[in-house]
């Protein structure tokens, strides 16, 4: 990573997490009562942290930072205490179903 950084504390790291989850349900009030589109924002969130690392060892051209790192983990904690406060009240129905007849490798 960065040289001469310091080590993020837990402490350091769950402020900022809150801080990330006051602005988020903010800027987004509601939050989906589908436990699989929660989840999916969680997974768009993780895929910002994944691209970020990748990014940042695989194409150091795009100057991807240690901090812009640390901030999309941050938004990954954030997201997940949003999913895990409100596992009890999601919405435990299936999707409805439809038959898939056309098979194109058939």
């Amino acid at each position: 990573m960065d040289s001469g950084e310091t080590r993020m504390t837990d402490d350091e790291a769950f402020e900022r997490a809150r801080a990330e989850l006051a602005r988020a349900r903010k800027k987004f009030p509601t939050w989906p009562a589908d436990p699989f589109v929660a989840l999916a924002v969680l997974h768009e969130e993780v895929g910002e942290l994944t691209k970020a690392v990748l990014q940042h060892v695989y194409e150091p051209h795009k100057n991807v930072t240690a901090e812009e790192i640390r901030a999309e983990a941050v938004q990954v904690i954030a997201m997940a205490v949003r999913f895990l406060v409100n596992f009890d009240r999601y919405n435990y129905v299936p999707a409805s179903q439809m038959k898939d007849e056309d098979d194109p490798l058939q």
